[in-house]
């Protein structure tokens, strides 16, 4: 097993705020429902494909790296219950955590301590699997701009489907822990319990109470909020749903390193109560492929058929390890290795596709025109938005250094215990840079000390033993303003705390709790003199800085990233 960034990064679960959204463009069934036939069709696919093309093409290397966490995972039919939300709030950013208080509310501390567990489990394989995407990524790109290493033409098939594969080996072990944890949990449900569900599965969020888990969250660790809200929305979704809503999809699921997903989330970060246009995707992409010309549009729309049967041999994969998962629910042994063999091919098909992708965007993008190029930008419609760095899921990090990438193009071959040593060197590479959050008396590895609470205050950055840091900064402050205030009362560099004041443009702080006093503001920027960030004078005497929770680089990045985007 490899070293995690954080106790907590795959509690980079998935929840956050949104998104994804269901495009219209695809059209509902007969019943008025998403579902797979809406999926598969040649229009949704063909909107889908010409998006990602836009976002590649007037992207870069950062925004290719984001990635809704939401989409690991995923076979607990939440993706369902969102596209399928009667009252069409699914993809409001109040949407999970509607739902998850609600669960949360009503189960016992016993079937609440199963969620805990699994956060502690899940962490270094969150933080495999995302960095595992890296290489991907930089090779699509490579490809785009023409460095490709020296002995080779271009990608190799091969290698990426057969890398891909590996990467969706560390998706079943994630996927393998879930399916255990939920299904015990739902055999332990007792009938009141079982009642208040199965009501809140016969209606939609706005028929949802808004539930109070406030206490719940507090007692399950610092920063561990997340966490919990992820795996109290996707056991209730697999609780009310069945094979059919396990197996379901939406059309942007699969070929997930182009930047889509950025393109499309990143003005819903951080924005309570915003809900991505359901049209956004078929009319981006259908204005993108008019911008091309005959041979380009061809490219482009020729993925459609080129995909087909690896898509629908998705679907089959996607069925028999939902299948095999659900067998939790009856006590029954999942058979591991059979979800391991299935996920693997469902790995080789997903990264062929892919591969696909790159090959086309590559030679429309090589093609294009200034004047095309121009229009294109104003497409993208992210005027405002830089990105800078990388994403690990939706958290901003440093871009990774040396990411290894030549084997993808044929060059050399994928060695399993050079890509943990270079994973565990960007952890410790980046941690700093991260938010920290250790659970309250896990055993992180950080030094253990007092939860913060809404008496802590923030020292003067330039005395010794400041307790603002990145996590307190984004997890227990209220607002952007407040959150950057925090950020400047830092110790470290100014870079350290720009970095710590931009991280909180994107937070989504409507899930934030146990709150930090901050008191005063510092009015220089980021490179200026932060002593006017004082200690608050408090009622009660101040913690003590030595006493303060040191969160282990291990803990934590999941806030930022987990409110952000499902």
């Amino acid at each position: 097993m490899i070293r995690s960034i954080g106790t907590a990064l795959f509690i980079i679960a998935m929840i956050a705020a949104a998104l994804g959204a269901a495009d219209d463009s695809r059209g509902k069934g007969p019943d008025g429902a998403y579902n797979m036939e809406q999926t598969l069709s040649d229009q949704a696919q063909q909107a889908t494909i010409a998006f990602d093309a836009l976002a590649f093409l007037t992207g870069d290397a950062c925004s290719d790296t984001f990635l809704p966490p939401g989409k690991v995972a995923d076979y607990a039919g939440f993706q369902y219950l969102r596209d399928n939300d009667p009252t069409e709030m699914g993809h409001n950013t109040d949407f999970v955590t509607r739902i998850a208080d609600n669960v949360l509310s009503i189960l016992s501390s016993e079937q609440l301590a199963q969620f805990i567990s699994l956060s502690r489990a899940e962490a270094g394989l969150s933080d495999q699997y995302a960095y595992m995407r890296f290489p991907i990524t930089k090779a699509f790109r490579g490809q785009l701009e023409g460095d490709i290493p020296a002995g080779s033409s271009g990608l190799d098939r091969a290698a990426i489907m057969n890398y891909s594969a590996e990467l969706y080996d560390v998706d079943a072990s994630i996927s393998l822990k879930r399916a255990e944890a939920y299904a015990r949990v739902i055999r332990s449900l007792n009938g009141s319990q079982r009642a208040y569900l199965d009501g809140l599965a016969s209606g939609g969020m706005l028929s949802w109470p808004e539930a109070k888990a406030s206490a719940v969250l507090k007692s399950s660790g610092q920063g561990n909020s997340v966490a919990m809200r992820t795996y109290a929305s996707e056991m209730f979704s697999w609780y009310a749903g069945s094979i059919e809503s396990d197996v379901y999809f939406c059309p942007e699921r699969q070929a997930t390193y182009f930047g889509s997903f950025y393109m499309k989330d990143r003005p819903a970060m951080g924005n309570p109560g915003y809900s991505i246009s359901t049209t956004l995707t078929g009319e981006a992409g259908n204005d993108f492929l008019n911008l091309l010309d005959g041979s380009q549009r061809e490219e482009i729309t020729g993925l459609v058929d080129r995909q087909r049967a690896d898509l629908e041999e998705i679907v089959s994969m996607r069925r028999s390890i939902a299948a095999e998962l659900r067998q939790a629910l009856e006590a029954k042994a999942i058979n591991e290795s059979a979800v391991r063999s299935l996920s693997a091919r469902y790995g080789e098909l997903d990264g062929e596709i892919s591969y696909y992708y790159a090959m086309s965007f590559a030679e429309v993008g090589q093609s294009l025109t200034e004047e095309q190029r121009q229009k294109m930008a104003a497409l993208r419609g992210l005027d405002g938005f830089v990105c800078q760095g990388a994403y690990l899921y939706s958290q901003p990090i440093s871009m990774p250094e040396d990411i290894p990438s030549d084997f993808l193009f044929g060059v050399g071959s994928y060695n399993s215990s050079q890509m943990s040593s270079w994973i565990g060197g960007q952890q410790n590479r980046t941690a700093p840079m991260q938010p920290e959050r250790p659970g309250a008396g896990e055993g992180n590895g950080g030094r253990q000390g007092p939860r913060p609470d809404e008496g802590q205050s923030y020292r003067n950055s330039t005395g010794t033993g400041s307790t603002a840091s990145f996590s307190a900064c984004l997890n227990q402050t209220r607002d952007n303003p407040e959150c950057k205030d925090c950020c400047d009362c830092m110790d470290g560099n100014a870079s350290a705390r720009k970095a710590c004041r931009d991280a909180c443009a994107s937070q989504d702080f409507s899930q934030n709790t146990d709150f930090v006093a901050v008191s005063t503001v510092s009015v220089s920027g980021p490179g200026g003199d932060y002593s006017a960030c004082k200690q608050k004078e408090e009622s009660r005497p101040a913690k003590n800085a030595a006493t303060a929770p040191q969160k282990s680089p291990a803990a934590t990045e999941a806030s930022a990233a987990m409110h952000a985007i499902r």
